[in-house]
């Protein structure tokens, strides 16, 4: 909780735990593994405590596809994997505009 403390201001703690609390959909973008897993775990206990999160829960998604769920999420993803992926279906844009041109 306290490297987390350091990193964010409060108003972003505040405003994530607002979030939390109405139950909207939170994800966390970063580069480490370490800091993507605890801040999930605060928010989703800590934070909340005495109550749970009993949504979506990954505090480390192996991909996006995970982001068009309808219910409620806390999830945390690497920043590589977004890079790549919205790379990827930049490409896929590209040549579905580029067959509808031809």
């Amino acid at each position: 909780l306290q490297h987390l403390l350091t990193r964010l201001n409060v108003s972003t703690v505040l405003l994530v735990t607002r979030l939390v609390l109405l139950e909207q959909k939170v994800l966390f973008v970063g580069s480490s593994v370490a800091m993507l897993t605890s801040a999930c775990e605060a928010f989703s206990s800590i934070l909340l405590f005495p109550l749970a999160w009993v949504h979506c829960y990954n505090p480390l998604l192996p991909s996006t596809d995970y982001l068009a769920t309808p219910p409620p999420f806390l999830f945390g993803c690497l920043r590589e994997i977004i890079l790549k992926e919205a790379g990827l279906q930049k490409v896929h844009l590209l040549r579905e505009n580029m067959r509808k041109s031809s």
